[in-house]
């Protein structure tokens, strides 16, 4: 049956309604629903609703105006400030009293938030199939102050806000006008002039109800749970222009419809949304067709019920009335046909009407003009037979509600419209209610886990920061995964039970990827979408003064050496009048790589330490490594400090203390002494060594065990930072000094990451006589990011114990280094002698790499590969074309696989590492092996004999035909360009173009299997040519060179792929 809007005197948006329960003698337009009995509970609470303004209204603009009066006749048109939504976003409080205003003057909305996502809910993009970081906005529910018969749902997000508000003068809509970045409309829907118009192909049947499910039986709210499964056509990706504004658009849509069921007690949560963001399957115009492509394609889903969404078709479907727990899918599918928007004014209340009637029937519920109702088989009211839309069976009479329609009704059709306030009316939500109570496949209701949102950072130093998100209802704990964004490895913190977390051990002057996921009793949520922070490219220390009563004679500053150059400085301070201590709030200053002075100043000249309280100070790293300290002084006291070298990642590495210590740090904190930096014999006899080891006239480190550093005190000398990711095997070696009779014990304790200290990898105790002897300490499992190590000397029995250390050294091998080369036949352009990137500069090229999602085998820390949207931004000849994979075999035996790497392949045939310009790196040792290019629709290649490869890039390059390959026509002539063979689109090896398993039968299903002169856009292996499209016939088709490669004339012959 067709359904449409009138003009002029109907101009209410195309709504659904139901009408009088004669039988039950409940009226349509309730006093309240359920949502406002709820903001009365929590305003009875005690509940503080925070004041919210984000709108400012606009003065009239003759042509703004002008172009919204051919759409709506009454309207206010607002600015969205930015500041304010993005305060109530960090702030996201449960409750508000959002003001709003509009052409009758102001109102305020009393809104509780919601989580409208179910448990395990995900966000599934069509490209990828894969599930993506979600960001989800602010949920609202409620109604305008002062009027309990009103209801009230809003969504805030990062640049928009959109909403419906319902009163007894019908519907209102709020929302962004479209192409104007952050105005924003209020207008009531029966002041639009030609609002869109809907058709409701839901076939009438000859079903009947049993009048006790008309009446509740039991619970009036739903005590299960209804799961929906929502997908977005491509046409809405298209129109709203990212897959961020489609799920903010839809999800915004969901809570409107979720709140007209919440408020009759029904409770629906999301389940996963799915959007197209390629061309999708479902490409009919009428809504039955749309149904029908739905039902073909869609043979499972995540939810009980499953809705697709789509600009097409001009209103909606459902495949009938027992959706619930249906034995077949397709019974529990529908499809709803929304609208965007109407001359750039949002339509937002049509559409939520639209997907809440379609659903409505899934649940149970016939049109309310059908003649199964009031327990005697007759209509709840008659608007759609009042408009030429016949009674569904053989009753007549039935009145026109004066307060309005209700969801499942025609109603606005006529006059009174439709008000989502009335809801579906007492017999619908009666007989919905009790149908999902009795459905057996549903479960109890619990509260969906909320996705974490409005992650920041703060406190960002060189190498910490503290990551913050918004609580989640209901969440009880967080896990929080980090990583650096050139990684594509996360570092995993779980348990999380607060909403920061403080991240320690970074690298200075890099970016951070973080994200967060909430964990609830029912389940755990899906990870947020990714955040990012830069930590600062300096080097953060603390200063802590705790001043005597005099404060106004301390001042301090940090000046380069000689006190050229002032970089921070403090002081005088305020007097406090009585004796004490009195600390002052932790100073943190940012420092540039170096060595300073730190100068404290007293100008009494007793300095901090006096009879009027021990005052002092102290610097230290964010790490607890003490720079400098001091306090008993006269009139200054100046501390010469080099602050922590950034981690170095270059090998071999060594230090003789000679010229300074360097990155070395002489921990003074928590311990009993420290290592001193000397040049001659120590001064205590038969102990210690009497010269350096370096040349004899040089420094050496050493503990002086002389009183009262005995017995058993500790000093500690921490390493720089060390980033030896790059290498395979490390070695440190040292040289040691050990004399005396009462020697104690050397160790060497070794950190990764920041964490805890392994102890004693490498110790020594003993009297080991008078003469330096070299140690070596492997360090191979201890590689990391950031190693670190430190040599911890303890004192013997008496002052004959003095431990001396002297020339470190670092080595370390790394990986080998392969620089292929290498032509796929499918974009390669014989005009350009390039290829071509069609697919990337589609922005088809996934992020992650292909290869293990296929069945590929990985070997040699392979597979899981990831690029950055960077490395896939360059364009000219060093862009990338596609992923491809480099396979390293044993020389004794080409059929074993030693290690893999996914690459990225450049226009000009380089391959390179997942930064986009790097050789690729294998951790493999330096030897020979055979070199594997394998491509996910192209045959694979293989050199004819091993390539010996090292640290040094070996460049093996498969475009010559001076590189000989295995086998038999490895490669295709190309005009004197040896490049892949193309065309192997099903992925098994071969190329075919008959029989069982061929390739050009692929692309025919890829492109809908029956109109050949389809074209699917998207990152296929049947795009042979790699150009974003999938095409069966026409110019650059993917067909052709299937037909080609095998000889072009015996359509049954197979060209195989030569590896061994």
């Amino acid at each position: 049956m067709r359904i449409r809007s009138t003009a002029r005197s109907t101009r209410s948006l195309s709504l659904i309604i139901l009408g009088l329960l004669p039988f039950t003698l409940l009226a349509q337009n309730r006093v309240t629903g359920e949502i406002a009995a709820r903001i009365a509970m929590r305003q009875a609470e005690g509940v503080a609703f925070a004041p919210v303004r984000l709108f400012t209204p606009l003065a009239s603009s003759p042509t703004r105006d002008a172009l919204l009066h051919v759409t709506v006749e009454n309207a206010t048109i607002m600015d969205l400030g930015a500041v304010a939504v993005k305060d109530l976003l960090a702030a996201h409080p449960d409750h508000v009293r959002l003001t709003v205003p509009t052409p009758n003057g102001e109102i305020d909305l009393l809104l509780e938030q919601v989580n409208i996502l179910a448990d395990g809910f995900s966000l599934v993009v069509a490209s990828s199939g894969a599930a993506q970081p979600f960001e989800s906005g602010l949920h609202y529910r409620g109604i305008i102050a002062g009027q309990p018969s009103s209801l009230a749902a809003i969504s805030i997000f990062r640049d928009e806000v959109m909403g419906s508000v319902s009163d007894r003068n019908g519907n209102h809509v709020l929302g962004r006008i479209k192409g104007q970045l952050g105005q924003h409309i209020y207008y009531a829907e029966r002041d639009m002039i030609d609002p869109p118009v809907m058709t409701c192909a839901t076939s009438e049947d000859a079903g009947t109800y049993d009048p006790h499910l008309l009446q509740l039986q039991g619970s009036a709210r739903t005590t299960n749970c209804v799961g929906l499964y929502w997908e977005v056509n491509y046409d809405v990706y298209q129109d709203k222009g990212s897959v961020l504004n489609t799920s903010n658009y839809v999800t915004g849509l969901f809570n409107q419809s979720a709140t007209i069921y919440a408020n009759d007690g029904i409770s629906v949560m999301l389940s996963q949304l799915y959007i197209w963001d390629v061309a999708s399957p479902y490409t009919a115009t009428s809504t039955s067709a749309l149904l029908g492509q739905f039902q073909s394609y869609r043979n499972s889903f995540t939810g009980d019920l499953g809705n697709l969404l789509g600009y097409a078709g001009g209103g909606g479907i459902a495949a009938g009335f027992s959706g619930l727990c249906a034995s077949n899918l397709d019974n529990s599918q529908c499809y709803s046909g929304i609208s965007g928007s109407y001359n750039t004014v949002p339509t937002y209340s049509w559409s939520a009407m639209v997907v809440t009637h379609e659903q409505g029937h899934l649940l149970g519920s016939r049109h309310t003009h059908a003649c199964v109702w009031n327990g005697n088989n007759t209509a709840i009211d008659g608007c759609g037979p009042a408009h030429g839309y016949g009674y569904e069976g053989s009753c007549s009479g039935a009145s026109i509600p004066s307060s309005g329609g209700t969801i499942m009704s025609y109603c606005h059709l006529d006059a009174v419209g439709i008000n989502f306030n009335n809801g579906f009316g007492p017999q619908p939500t009666a007989l919905i209610v009790n149908n999902i109570n009795g459905a057996a496949c549903l479960s109890a209701c619990v509260s969906g886990c909320g996705i974490p949102t409005f992650l920041s950072a703060t406190f960002i130093a060189d190498v910490s920061a503290t990551v913050n998100w918004g609580t989640v209802v209901g969440a009880t704990l967080y896990d929080l995964q980090w990583k650096p964004t050139s990684s594509g490895t996360w570092n995993n913190v779980t348990g999380i039970s607060g909403s920061s977390y403080g991240l320690s051990g970074l690298t200075v002057g890099v970016t951070y990827d973080y994200r967060v996921r909430a964990v609830c009793p029912g389940g755990t949520s899906a990870y947020s979408a990714t955040a990012q922070f830069t930590t600062l490219a300096c080097t953060q220390v603390l200063l802590d003064l705790v001043l005597d009563e005099w404060g106004s004679e301390t001042t301090w500053s940090i000046t380069s050496p000689g006190g050229g150059t002032t970089y921070a400085s403090g002081g005088p301070y305020t007097d406090q009048g009585s004796a004490g201590e009195y600390a002052q709030p932790t100073i943190p200053i940012c420092l540039p790589d170096g060595c300073y002075e730190l100068r404290v100043n007293d100008s009494y000249g007793d300095g901090m330490w006096s009879g009027s309280g021990n005052g002092h100070y102290s610097l230290t790293t964010t790490g607890g490594t003490v720079l400098a300290r001091g306090g008993n002084m006269t009139y200054q006291t100046i501390t010469t400090f080099c602050l922590p070298h950034a981690c170095t990642s270059t090998l071999p590495y060594a230090q003789s203390f000679d010229q300074n210590i360097g990155g070395w740090l002489l921990d003074a904190s928590g311990v009993d002494l420290q290592w001193l930096r000397f040049d001659a014999a120590t001064p205590s006899s038969n102990t210690g060594p009497d010269a350096d080891h370096t040349s004899g006239s040089g420094y050496y480190l050493y503990c002086e065990a002389s009183s009262p550093n005995y017995p058993t005190k500790t000093a500690i000398l921490t390493s720089p930072c060390f980033d030896l990711s790059g290498y395979t095997n490390v070695s440190m070696s040292f040289w040691r000094h050990m004399y005396g009779a009462g020697m104690g014990n050397l160790n060497v304790d070794v950190q990764t990451n920041d964490g805890t200290w392994t102890t004693a990898i490498w110790n020594l105790s003993g009297d080991q006589g008078n003469t330096w002897v070299q140690a070596s300490v492997d360090l191979t499992p201890y590689i990391s990011a950031n190693t670190r190590v430190r040599f911890r000397g303890i004192t013997g029995s008496d002052y004959t114990s003095d431990i001396a250390i002297d020339d470190i050294a670092m080595t370390g091998t790394s990986g080998v280094k392969l620089d292929a080369k290498l032509w796929l036949e499918g974009p390669y352009n014989t005009g350009t002698l390039l290829m071509d990137d069609g697919a990337r500069s589609a922005g088809l090229v996934p992020l992650g790499e292909p290869y293990s999602a296929m069945g590929y085998t990985n070997a040699g820390g392979g597979g899981g590969e990831t690029t950055t949207t960077g490395a896939l931004g360059v364009s000219g000849n060093n862009a990338i074309v596609d992923w491809v994979r480099v396979e390293l075999r044993a020389s004794n035996d080409p059929t074993v696989l030693l290690a893999t790497r996914q690459c990225l392949l450049q226009r000009d045939g380089d391959v390179v590492d997942v930064d986009g310009t790097s050789p690729v790196t294998f951790n493999m040792a330096v030897g020979s092996y055979y070199v594997v290019v394998r491509h996910r629709n192209h045959l694979g290649c293989m050199t004819a004999a091993t390539r010996t490869l090292s640290a040094t890039p070996t460049t093996v390059d498969f475009r010559s035909s001076g590189t000989t390959a295995y086998g038999t026509n490895a490669r295709k002539n190309v005009s004197g360009a040896m490049v892949l063979w193309a065309g192997d689109a099903t992925g098994n090896g071969q190329i075919k173009y008959a029989g069982s398993g061929n390739d050009r039968d692929a692309i025919l299903t890829r492109i809908g299997g029956t109109v050949p002169t389809n074209v699917t856009n998207g990152y296929y292996p049947e795009d042979v040519n790699l150009n974003g499209q999938v095409k069966y016939a026409g110019a650059q088709n993917d067909r052709d060179p299937i037909l080609v490669n095998i000889g072009g004339t015996v359509p049954t012959a197979v060209r195989t792929e030569q590896l061994p």
